[in-house]
């Protein structure tokens, strides 16, 4: 992992899509996408191919990424060469705010699946912040939110066994995600990326969810997560029932 500095943003990872599969961004404020659109004229959209990266820890900030469709992860990797995932970013969610306060980015930015972003240049993302207070009070928010969720997530690992993490983890997975038509999870993770996420191992993760199967806590199917019983993993988390 010694070579990410060096790692930049391709051609195969960002690739401008035709303007009719265009989505409107979600922006800081209540406004139209195209009185948004105005305040960047260098930002476009772009696509990001699964499994490739949006950016990469400790690499200098290129610009911001507004999530429009799909799910990108954000990431750090331990001395051990462990993945932790701090959390999932979802259609709305702007990525490397942080970055740009920091000078490089804090953690990696990785597409789980194909996502479509609005790109935002580094110099005009700080030229709007200067120039437009509410804008900045916004971003300011964003920054305390992510700081709250990461308390929040250090709090739970430190107070919760590996059990009330996992159902905690996947109530709040159907939460911000919702659920499809077969009222499974909106969300398609590999176990090795939701097992990092809870801070356990692959094996643990495994056993619990097989035991979680048992007790008709869950359902599995073709990977994809259907919880049955909210009430029962609400107790199992500590939290309030959903």
């Amino acid at each position: 992992m010694n070579d990410l500095k060096a790692v930049k943003l391709t051609k195969s990872d960002l690739q401008t899509p035709s303007p009719e599969n265009e989505v409107a961004p979600f922006p800081f404020w209540e406004s139209s996408k195209e009185d948004f659109l105005s305040h960047f004229s260098n930002g476009r959209y772009i696509k990001i191919n699964k499994n490739a990266y949006l950016f990469r820890e400790n690499d200098p900030p290129q610009g911001i990424f507004c999530i429009c469709e799909g799910v990108s992860k954000l990431a750090r990797t331990g001395k051990n060469g462990k993945e932790y995932i701090i959390r999932f970013a979802q259609p709305g969610d702007w990525l490397g705010v942080s970055g740009i306060y920091h000078g490089t980015h804090i953690s990696d930015a990785v597409a789980i699946e194909p996502v479509k972003s609005f790109f935002v240049p580094k110099d005009e993302f700080i030229r709007f912040l200067n120039r437009n207070s509410q804008f900045s009070l916004n971003v300011m928010k964003i920054l305390c939110d992510e700081i709250e969720k990461a308390e929040n997530r250090i709090t739970a690992l430190a107070q919760k066994t590996a059990r009330e993490r996992v159902a905690e983890i996947l109530l709040n997975l159907q939460q911000v995600y919702g659920i499809d038509n077969n009222k499974y999870l909106n969300i398609l993770l590999t176990r090795k990326d939701l097992a990092n996420f809870v801070g356990i191992s692959n094996a643990t993760l495994s056993r619990l969810m097989s035991d979680f199967q048992r007790k008709k806590l869950i359902r599995i199917k073709n990977k994809k997560i259907r919880l049955l019983d909210l009430k029962k993993l609400s107790t199992l988390a500590r939290i309030a029932a959903v």
